[in-house]
């Protein structure tokens, strides 16, 4: 699971048990009248803790709504070849790593991963029964025809039975 996606998912789980804690509050000052007037006279109060707390509300609006921005956008692999220096979407190298699955494996359809890491690219996949280095031998000579990728690159295949697929 990549980071964005756990981030994503905690901020989200968070979200949700604050509206549960909040809905359960208000649930619950509707009994407790004395705990209503408490709170009501706290917040007439003239104190700096409200603005306190809206730029810290603020601010932690700010930073998710960056940290968000920053995960969704376009993930690229630099190449640095003879001519020049250029990016390649990482959707695109997934792409073509899928399509390779479709014509060496017809008969499955193997999920995969695929990880950039240090201008390296890490492919994880599961149910391959094939000599796994004439796999890498021909995936390596696609990415070198289709995208001048030269640079070691890694495949990583589990044919545990049982095993939970890949999402």
């Amino acid at each position: 699971m990549r980071n964005g996606s756990l981030l994503f998912s905690a901020v989200q789980f968070l979200v949700i048990a604050a509206l549960f804690f909040g809905g359960a509050a208000f649930f619950v000052l509707h009994y407790l009248p004395h705990t209503r007037l408490g709170l009501s006279d706290w917040i007439m109060q003239p104190d700096q803790k409200f603005l306190l707390l809206g730029y810290l509300v603020i601010g932690l609006g700010l930073l998710l709504t960056v940290s968000f921005w920053v995960m969704q956008r376009g993930r690229y692999l630099r190449l640095q070849m003879d001519k020049g220096n250029f990016s390649v979407d990482e959707a695109l190298v997934k792409e073509l790593i899928d399509q390779f699955w479709r014509e060496e494996l017809p008969e499955k359809n193997l999920p995969s991963e695929v990880y950039f890491a240090c201008q390296k690219i890490e492919v994880i996949t599961q149910g391959v029964e094939k000599d796994l280095e004439q796999i890498e031998e021909r995936l390596g000579a696609l990415l070198s025809k289709q995208l001048g990728y030269e640079k070691e690159f890694f495949v990583t295949c589990s044919s545990v039975k049982g095993e939970p697929e890949l999402s």
